[in-house]
């Protein structure tokens, strides 16, 4: 029954079998990293992670926050960001139309970048014909190769992990040059992100990538 203001009443005893929702249009990779070589990148890596580890630990307690984050995290993350800006300049999508979605656990991890839009536009297939294993392998080199180096470089590069306020110490090598993302991206507030463990010769997963 509707009332004078317009507001709708249903009755108790009426069952309701639909939710409200927005159907929404997108495309989207899904991949995931070899565990067992992940466990071997993380003994060359895990000192510099673990300083951002540390202050991410800090940064939640001053908040009353929770929550925990490994090396694994921060390597697939910063792996979705550069990827997600490699796939904006191959796809024909802004980089604030694509997300990301972290998978990390002890013993699994997954990288999930997709569109959603109400429109035809979440789907126009950019992203999907660059999901074959050969143009999928080019998108990596090359989102690894542009990693390497930064117009900001040296200052991202050599971004101190030990001084100023806790907040600006929550990335390694990363700024709006190299790493970071429109807000709309990022799962994480551009947080725990640090490019050098990417295609760093000494500390990157895909050091040996050409």
């Amino acid at each position: 029954t509707i009332n004078k203001h317009t507001s709708c009443k249903i009755s108790k005893s009426v069952k309701i079998d639909w939710l409200p929702c927005v159907e929404t249009k997108g495309e989207g990779i899904f991949f995931t990293l070899n565990e067992d070589t992940i466990r071997k990148w993380e003994k060359h890596a895990k000192t510099r992670c673990q300083k951002i580890i540390d202050n991410y630990a800090e940064f939640n307690s001053t908040r009353g926050w929770s929550g925990n984050v490994s090396p694994k995290y921060i390597l697939l993350h910063t792996l979705a960001h550069v990827l997600i800006r490699e796939l904006a300049y191959n796809s024909g999508y802004g980089e604030s139309s694509i997300s990301e979605r972290i998978y990390s656990d002890d013993t699994t991890n997954g990288i999930l970048l997709y569109t959603s839009s109400n429109s035809s536009e979440g789907s126009l297939g950019g992203i999907v014909r660059n999901a074959t294993p050969d143009e999928f392998l080019m998108t990596i080199k090359g989102a690894i190769n542009k990693s390497r180096l930064c117009s900001r470089d040296p200052l991202c590069r050599e971004s101190s992990l030990d001084e100023g306020p806790i907040h600006t110490r929550l990335n390694g090598s990363a700024c709006y040059a190299c790493s970071l993302l429109p807000e709309t991206s990022c799962e994480n507030f551009n947080r725990l992100l640090d490019r050098l463990i990417l295609g760093d010769d000494k500390l990157g997963f895909f050091g040996g990538l050409e």
